[in-house]
């Protein structure tokens, strides 16, 4: 394994850690989190709902995926943010495999993930970047 290829796995490994260790910050992360425990906790998967007040104006597929993550992983802060995660990896080789098929060249397909790793693994990587 060479030594870009070392740094970015290395990197995304911190990335996770960070995901998986840190407490869920700013004021959407716990709400969200709150959403999904209670799906859980009524089974109703179709009207999210935080301390019983519903939030219908917010996007259902983030929730559903969170739900599935949670089911797996448990309802702590990886399982909440793992979605984000997976689809923050996603949009980054997307845009390297674009960057490259444009250019022509490798080595520009890593100024996406230098664009893109201040995206980080929030609900807003789902929507896009």
């Amino acid at each position: 394994m060479n030594a870009p290829r070392i740094a970015t796995v290395l990197a995304l490994a911190i990335l996770l850690a960070v995901a998986a260790w840190a407490p869920l910050v700013d004021r959407d992360e716990p709400r969200y989190a709150q959403a999904v425990r209670e799906m859980h906790q009524s089974g109703d998967l179709l009207v999210p709902k935080n301390f019983g007040q519903l939030r219908p104006d917010k996007p259902i597929l983030i929730y559903w995926l969170q739900w599935a993550a949670t089911a797996l992983a448990g309802e702590r802060e990886l399982g909440f943010r793992l979605p984000s995660f997976l689809a923050l990896l996603a949009w980054l080789w997307l845009a390297a495999q674009l960057a490259q098929e444009l250019c022509g060249e490798k080595r520009w397909a890593l100024l996406p993930g230098i664009a893109l790793a201040g995206v980080l693994a929030t609900p807003d990587a789902l929507v896009g970047a």
